[in-house]
This record gives C-alpha cells, sequence and structure tokens, in this order.
C-alpha cells in the first residue's frame, strides 16, 4: 500500500510540474493601472516565478470596476491579492507560497496585515503629503499613529528573522515591500526611520534583488527636506468653481442731484357758513320780532 500511495504521490508531482510549466511558457494579460503599488505585487511574482505578463496599452478592458484582472487561457482572476496568489502557486519549487502548508498560512496573515493594517492608514498620509486629499491635522495625525504601530510589529518580528517567512523571499515579502515603496520616497524620513531599524535592513535587502528593482526602480528614501517641502503640498487644494475669483464691480455712476420740488401752494381755507340755529330758538326770535312789529302799529 506505501508502495502505491509513494507512486500515486509522484505522478501527481509530476503532473503538477507539468502544468506549472505549461502556464510559465504562456503569456498573461494583466488589466490593471500600471503605477498602482497593487499591480506591482502580482508582476514581481511573474519576474521570480518566470511568467511573462503583459499589460495591456489602449487595448480593450474589462467592465468598470472590475480592474485589476489577470486574463489567462482557461479564465480570469480578479482582485490583486488573488493574483499575486495565483501567480505565486504556479511554482512550488520557487517557495513563493512557503515550502510547508504551515508556511502558506502564515504568508496569508502577512499578506492581510499589509492590507487591513498598514496600507489604509499609509495610502491616506502619503496621499495627504501629495495633496490629493485635504490635510484634516487629526485625521493625519492618526494615520500616522496606525503606521508606527504597523511598522513597530514589523521591526519586531524582524528582529529574530531575515524574511518574514522562512529563509527566503515569499509573497509576504513582495507584498509589505510594495505597500512601503511609496511612504519611503516621500514620507519616512531619517528621523522617523531611525526607530526601525530592522525594518529598514529587510526593505534594502528586498530591494538589492533584481525582481524587485526592475519592478519598483529605484526607491530613494526620504530626505527631512523632502518630507518639509509635501506638507506644503497637503494644504493646497485643487481651486473649486465657487472658489474662483469674483470680478470687481464695477464703480456705481454717481446719481445726479436731484430737482428741488417746487413747494405746492397752500389750499386756500373755505369760509366757514353759519350754523343753522336750532327751531326752537328760531321760533322764539321770530315770535319776538312778531311782537315788536305790533307794538310799532299800535303806536
Amino acid at each position: 500500500r506505501s508502495h502505491f500511495g509513494s507512486r500515486s504521490r509522484v505522478f501527481a508531482e509530476a503532473a503538477f510540474c507539468r502544468s506549472c510549466l505549461r502556464l510559465a511558457a504562456m503569456t498573461m494579460k494583466l488589466y490593471a493601472h500600471q503605477d498602482d503599488y497593487k499591480t506591482k505585487k502580482a508582476l514581481i511574482a511573474g519576474k521570480y516565478v518566470g511568467l511573462s505578463i503583459e499589460l495591456p496599452k489602449g487595448g480593450p478592458e474589462p467592465e468598470e470596476g472590475k480592474i485589476p484582472v489577470l486574463e489567462t487561457e482557461a479564465g480570469c482572476v480578479f482582485s490583486s491579492s488573488a493574483i499575486a496568489r495565483y501567480i505565486s502557486r504556479i511554482s512550488r519549487p520557487v517557495g513563493l507560497y512557503g515550502q510547508t502548508i504551515l508556511e502558506g498560512g502564515m504568508i496569508d496573515s502577512w499578506v492581510e496585515f499589509s492590507t487591513n493594517e498598514l496600507e489604509v492608514p499609509l495610502y491616506m498620509w502619503v496621499l495627504t503629503a501629495k495633496g490629493v486629499f485635504e490635510d484634516v491635522p487629526e485625521a493625519t495625525g492618526c494615520a500616522k499613529e496606525d503606521v508606527k504601530k504597523a511598522l513597530s510589529v514589523l521591526n519586531n518580528h524582524l528582529l529574530t528573522n531575515t524574511y518574514m517567512v522562512g529563509h527566503t523571499v515569499t509573497l509576504a515579502d513582495i507584498s509589505l515591500c510594495c505597500a512601503l515603496a511609496e511612504g519611503m520616497r516621500l514620507v519616512f524620513d531619517p528621523e522617523f526611520r531611525k526607530e526601525f531599524g530592522n525594518l529598514m535592513r529587510w526593505f534594502n535587502l528586498c530591494m538589492a534583488q533584481p525582481e524587485f528593482s526592475s519592478v519598483l526602480g529605484e526607491v530613494k528614501l526620504c530626505t527631512a527636506r523632502a518630507a518639509a517641502a509635501a506638507a506644503p503640498a497637503a494644504k493646497e487644494v485643487a481651486p473649486t468653481k465657487d472658489a474662483a475669483p469674483k470680478k470687481e464691480a464695477a464703480p456705481k455712476k454717481e446719481a445726479a442731484p436731484k430737482k428741488e420740488a417746487k413747494p405746492k401752494p397752500e389750499p386756500k381755507a373755505k369760509e366757514a357758513k353759519p350754523k343753522a340755529e336750532p327751531k326752537a330758538k328760531a321760533e322764539s326770535k321770530g315770535k319776538q320780532e312778531k311782537g315788536k312789529g305790533k307794538e310799532e302799529s299800535e303806536k
């Protein structure tokens, strides 16, 4: 039984190796943003396993929101981490996914640590320094503290380890290096880097590998002057339509002096008519006048 079991394992290994060789001989198309650090994870992994990856320029792209996508003869793989994992597994002898199942699990742990604990606060800090985001001091300060915590974890781990997992480069090293490259260029000044000696030793060791340098290029470490220059850039915000300079209002013409209005003639007061006397008074008055008339006639 052990003889047949060992033979079946040998056949399985041989079949796996043949499929890996066929995959390595293929030219795969990767639809992605070329300058994105997530794209570079797949490209570095491809260099290690000897895979030819084409980045189409100006060709048809998958539906919006579905990139990055790796197109193979058998089907497509999407999501940057899934693509990097797939490419890393193509050649088992290279060891990008470890030599054992346990190492594979440890590599996955560090890849997820990079995605969840490091990349989110780091790129908030980096994009603020580039002026893409408006600088909100409280948010930027929190991002810096989160980055320091993540880098402290890496620095402590690398105190007793040359690489993140095992004794050779793995996908864990590739993922973390690609994430850290922009921070090293733009915001990690010499004073900041002093706390992370083990991390810097590991980063320089990875960047000395031709597979890394051919994709990431030369990573010039941030200087104090560059970090100071990046700070004002964060405050600059692209002008909006509302913020457009207002045109100066034309000076108002002086109003012509108004002509003095001629005084209106005062209305003539109406002569008051004598009020009619009451009837009783008028009758008594009439009687008196009649009485006087009689007296005069008698005389």
